[in-house]
């Protein structure tokens, strides 16, 4: 068994930096870090580290009903980093907790505005880390259980509308069909 931070970098590469406060100086209750790869050459991956450690329910109630430890992960090209990145991941994971739910494949965050200033991102889509190999979406931690990582990407407006209008399995499909570079937050829709 692994912890997470050995997963994360046995998949992502080395940690280079970490935050561990929000723009007010407050300390969260877990970081967020960027490491020096991603799933593929030119990509960097940042994630929450230690959200892992406030086990959320799934928002189902009966039988559905569990708890879910997870991890929030964003991809991005090498080259183009936003410098606000670390902030959304931080506020989604704190919004996790405040809300008291883990985030579900195929749920959309927002939209809140523009993500990255001078592109139109507005929204993040929850999904498997798909990039990755599937040994990566979850790990088991001695004391803990398993572990979910949880990959966000940027929405562009169609694709909000598209979601909205059709919904997940559809515009999952049609992500397929289509083949969008996800990681690139400057795509065209």
């Amino acid at each position: 068994m692994a912890d997470v931070f050995e997963h994360l970098e046995a998949y992502a590469g080395e940690i280079l930096h970490g935050w561990s406060d929000d723009e007010q100086s407050e300390k969260p209750p877990f970081q967020v870090v960027r490491l020096s790869g991603g799933p593929y050459a030119g990509t960097t991956t940042f994630s929450t580290l230690g959200l892992s450690n406030f086990p959320l329910p799934n928002g189902k109630t009966g039988d559905g009903a569990r708890l879910i430890r997870h991890e929030l992960l964003m991809v991005v090209p090498k080259d183009a980093v936003p410098g606000n990145i670390a902030a959304v991941l931080q506020q989604a994971g704190l919004e996790a907790l405040s809300r008291n739910a883990a985030y579900l494949c195929g749920e959309m965050l927002g939209p809140k505005g523009v993500l990255f200033e001078g592109y139109e991102p507005k929204a993040l889509y929850a999904s498997n880390p798909v990039y990755f190999p599937d040994d990566f979406a979850s790990v088991a931690v001695d004391g803990v259980g398993d572990v979910a990582f949880v990959w966000f990407f940027p929405l562009l407006d169609e694709e909000i509308r598209y979601l909205h209008t059709h919904g997940w399995p559809a515009f999952e499909a049609r992500l397929e069909k289509e083949n969008p570079d996800l990681v690139d937050y400057r795509r065209t829709s």
